[in-house]
């Protein structure tokens, strides 16, 4: 359901991605493709996926910044908001698109 409410947001953000991964521990990747190796990772637009990270961690989500680690997902994230996270996400990827 995560994924599900992220890729929305970056649909809405015109913003090609893929998410990498079982659902109770995806990555995410600003990519059209999952990155096979190191170097297709680095032809992901890793700046704009740590601008995100970062906006996130500002507005109380709690991520690493790196888009090579996974998201974890357990037990406990099915009490979340999903209509605040969804509006945490939309904030922080527009946030993340404007700034340089």
């Amino acid at each position: 359901r995560i994924r599900d409410l992220l890729g929305r947001v970056f649909l809405a953000a015109s913003i090609e991605h893929a998410f990498a991964g079982p659902a109770a521990m995806f990555g995410i990747h600003f990519t059209p493709q999952v990155p096979a190796n190191y170097r297709d990772w680095r032809m992901s637009d890793t700046e704009l996926y740590r601008r995100f990270a970062w906006e996130l961690i500002e507005r109380g989500v709690m991520l690493e910044p790196d888009s090579r680690e996974p998201w974890f997902i357990c037990e406990a994230h099915q009490s979340v908001d999903f209509a605040w996270l969804e509006d945490m996400a939309t904030r922080s990827i527009q946030a993340a698109q404007r700034s340089p």
